[in-house]
């Protein structure tokens, strides 16, 4: 999955932590699908309905504010 480097540290996917200095968060598995997916699109917007389906496997009936 790799690395991301964001504004004041360093989300690790592989590993499933967030860094920022001496601190580590764990990300939870939803966390690191959603990250991941949107990693692998930057530069484009992702629609809500998008996510749903591809990273859920949810239909588009499902409303969710999860993806906010």
């Amino acid at each position: 999955m790799g690395r991301l480097l964001v504004d004041d540290g360093v989300v690790d996917l592989d590993r499933g932590e967030v860094v920022r200095g001496d601190a580590v968060r764990r990300l939870t598995a939803f966390e690191r699908e959603l990250l991941a997916y949107l990693a692998a699109r930057t530069g484009r917007d992702v629609p809500r309905d998008e996510l749903h389906e591809q990273v859920w496997g949810h239909g588009r009936q499902v409303m969710s504010r999860a993806a906010r």
